[in-house]
C-alpha cells in the first residue's frame, strides 16, 4: 500500500507540471560599442569627423541588424546595416561645445 501511495503522489505531481504554453524563446538585445574617440576626446569644430563602432547580436546574424548614429538627440546617420563583420561608421562635423555621440542597434524583431 505504501508503494501505490508514493506512485499516486508522483503521478499527480507530473500531471500538475505540464504546461499548455509550449516552448518560449528569448531574444537578447544586440550590443553596440563606439570604437573611436574615447569619452572626453577634444575634436576640432567644423572638421569632418568619422566615428566608428562595432555591433553584434547573440540571436541574429550581423547582416540582419540595423544601426543609427545620433549627435546629441539628432539622428546624423539613418538606420542602415553594418558591414558583414559588424563594423559601422558615420561622418559628421561638430559645432563648438560639448556633444554626445550615440550608436544604436536593433535586430529584426525590434530589440535594441
Amino acid at each position: 500500500m505504501k508503494y501505490s501511495s508514493i506512485f499516486f503522489s508522483i503521478a499527480i505531481l507530473l500531471v500538475s507540471c505540464q504546461s499548455d504554453e509550449g516552448i518560449k524563446t528569448f531574444n537578447n538585445n544586440p550590443e553596440a560599442t563606439i570604437t573611436s574617440h574615447e569619452e572626453g576626446a577634444q575634436l576640432q569644430e567644423n572638421d569632418a569627423i568619422t566615428f566608428s563602432g562595432q555591433v553584434s547580436d547573440s540571436n541574429d546574424p550581423t547582416g540582419s541588424l540595423e544601426v543609427a548614429w545620433y549627435l546629441d538627440e539628432a539622428k546624423i546617420c539613418d538606420w542602415g546595416p553594418p558591414d558583414g563583420a559588424g563594423a559601422t561608421s558615420c561622418s559628421t562635423s561638430l559645432t563648438e561645445g560639448s556633444h554626445s555621440i550615440r550608436l544604436e542597434v536593433r535586430d529584426p524583431v525590434g530589440a535594441a
